[in-house]
């Protein structure tokens, strides 16, 4: 796990801040009003969320992004009335740790993390051990980013400046405070001096396990700003992506193509094995309706032989009660009725009540 410090360059090639424009445009990257901050931002994450600090307030709302505003409360406060003509304002410092050290009491997105809080104040704290007490004017840690663990700091150190008359001033000096930083490492580089300096700070004040990375002049390594970084690990992802597109389809050629007449079999022994699925399924349909009807036909034979074993009974009663001569008797009068020639029915008419 590592400690590290960025100054990133800007457009104008410098790694400090050279102009006002510099600083409200930090202030832009900030408020999320320019396109790079609106790219970095992960999905259902909001810039107010994040960890705000200035001279004229705290939180997004409360003046904690208005860094136009806090750099000129900055030298007011500082006792500086002008500004030296191609020198710099100010400093715009990455300060960070590795994530992986964050993560390990929680989220190191998440402001709760007693780590994060940590990070955020030993890296203010650090800043001004060698810029000078209230050097930093504006301090910033995000969390809406795909990145995490680094404290934005901006700062403008302070030192006095004597001319030939005997008078002192005070007036921003990013070189000085350099130069002394440089002189106390033991190096002659201010801005490789801030890698050694917060790297020994981390590892007294955060945790012992937190080492300096190698120095460029060993690696050779160009740093790659984090947005830059994501493109063209994007872009290379999606060419591992055609490449690897190309070689499965290559592959389900080849083997189609081989695997031409194995197909032909397998068609034919689909339609075989369809054919005999519905055919059996026929089969079944024609067997359960045959036994439904054979089911019916016993139903009504049962029933028709429970009826005449009915009237079989019926008549051995009669028999019982009645003579022959009289069962006889009946017989031939029932037949001659039934002989009798057939009466119409006629319909009344309707009746319709005497005349009023």
């Amino acid at each position: 796990m590592y400690a590290f410090v960025r100054n990133p360059k800007r457009d104008n090639n410098k790694n400090h801040l050279a102009s006002f424009s510099d600083i409200t445009s930090a202030e832009s990257h900030a408020k999320r009003k320019d396109m790079t901050s609106q790219f970095r931002q992960v999905e259902g994450k909001h810039h107010k969320d994040n960890y705000f600090w200035s001279k004229v307030g705290d939180t997004l709302e409360n003046g904690g992004a208005d860094y136009g505003k806090a750099y000129r409360e900055h030298k007011k406060q500082m006792g500086v009335k002008t500004e030296r003509k191609n020198a710099a304002l100010g400093v715009h410092t990455l300060v960070g740790v590795s994530p992986e050290w964050l993560a390990e009491t929680g989220d190191p997105r998440d402001l709760e993390n007693p780590r994060v809080q940590k990070l955020i104040f030993e890296a203010k704290q650090w800043a001004e051990s060698w810029m000078g007490v209230g050097a930093v004017w504006a301090v910033r840690y995000d969390t809406d980013e795909a990145g995490s663990g680094v404290v934005d700091i901006l700062a403008s150190p302070v030192r006095e400046q004597k001319h030939k008359s005997g008078t002192k001033k005070p007036v921003i000096s990013v070189r000085k405070a350099n130069a002394e930083l440089a002189e106390k490492v033991g190096v002659t580089n201010g801005w490789i001096a801030q890698q050694t300096d917060w790297a020994q700070w981390a590892q007294n004040t955060l945790d012992l396990r937190l080492k300096r990375g190698k120095p460029k002049s060993e690696t050779s390594r160009k740093h790659i700003p984090a947005d830059l970084f994501k493109e063209q690990a994007q872009k290379a992802k999606e060419a591992v992506l055609r490449d690897a597109e190309a070689h499965i389809q290559a592959e389900i050629d080849r083997r189609w193509k081989q695997d031409e007449e194995h197909r032909h079999e397998a068609y034919a022994y689909a339609e075989e094995y369809a054919w005999r699925r519905i055919k059996g399924r026929i089969n079944e349909m024609v067997d359960e309706r045959a036994s439904e009807r054979l089911q019916e036909a016993e139903k009504r034979a049962k029933q028709s032989l429970a009826h005449k074993r009915a009237l079989n009974a019926l008549w051995a009663i009669l028999k019982r009660f009645l003579s022959a001569e009289n069962l006889e008797v009946i017989r031939s009068e029932h037949t001659a009725e039934m002989s009798k020639p057939y009466k119409p029915f006629k319909l009344r008419p309707p009746f319709s009540g005497p005349e009023l």
